[in-house]
């Protein structure tokens, strides 16, 4: 719930731990930030559990791939298996998805570890990248350098040519992330969604800038876990890819 300035309108984030504080507004009027609540307080906080889909060919090949249908590879399924059993440690009860195929085959995966049954939406997709999917960035550089330069310079606001805007996608996805938590209050829920959803979720929690997500790590198959009590949200969790590392470990030492 956001906080608004009675004279002039101005709005302030309630999520960005300013609660217990007053401000002075460019106004001049004394806001006071105390009283508001971003969510109902529960019991216990209600928790997403973010993980990225396994690794698929053109990850591997670090091409865009957006809305297009591109299948996990044997690394990805393997990733997936890891990773289902560090989801399931979560103790989710329930579970969301992307409608992409790379994504789909990691949630079921997580769905055998789990039994929860999949809710495919397409609302957790990753960016549109319409025109660019399919090229690596040096290509969409090479080959359209001035709307390149325009998407990066606008700090991303801009959309791809036939694309989707970071802005589009934010608001696509923490909107999304809303209901998950309007309709599970006090829940843990599982989302297998995309790096692109990760990055601006985790960006909204933070309160940082589009720009700023490449400031931090959303690697395939990775875990990202926020919290929603009584103070907004917290990022409990960044990147936790240990359960991958932690199988190598093994295989290692057995070796």
């Amino acid at each position: 719930m956001a906080i608004r300035c009675a004279i002039c309108g101005h709005e302030y984030d309630a999520t960005l731990f300013q609660f217990g504080r007053t401000v002075r507004c460019d106004c001049g009027n004394v806001v006071t930030l105390s009283g508001g609540q971003t969510i109902r307080k529960d019991e216990s906080a209600t928790r997403l559990v973010l993980v990225r889909h396994g690794e698929t060919d053109w990850n591997a090949e670090s091409r865009l791939q957006g809305h297009r249908p591109v299948p996990l590879n044997a690394r990805g399924r393997n990733e997936a298996k890891l990773l289902a059993r560090r989801v399931a440690a979560e103790r989710p009860r329930n579970l969301y998805s992307s409608d992409l195929a790379r994504a789909m085959q990691t949630a079921q995966i997580i769905a055998e570890e789990t039994g929860l049954e999949i809710i495919a939406t397409p609302k957790l997709r990753e960016a549109d990248f319409g025109q660019w999917e399919g090229k690596t960035y040096a290509e969409v550089q090479a080959d359209s350098p001035a709307a390149f330069d325009n998407w990066v310079q606008s700090d991303f606001h801009n959309a791809p040519p036939g694309g989707e805007s970071a802005a589009e996608l934010r608001e696509r996805v923490i909107a999304f992330l809303a209901e998950v938590i309007e309709k599970h209050p006090g829940q843990t829920s599982a989302l297998v969604t995309h790096g692109g959803p990760c990055k601006y979720a985790i960006a909204h929690t933070l309160g940082i800038s589009p720009g700023g997500i490449y400031r931090y790590a959303v690697d395939n198959a990775s875990v990202h876990i926020i919290e929603i009590g009584p103070y907004g949200w917290r990022l409990a969790t960044l990147n936790d890819t240990c359960h991958l590392r932690a199988a190598t470990i093994t295989q290692t030492t057995a070796g």
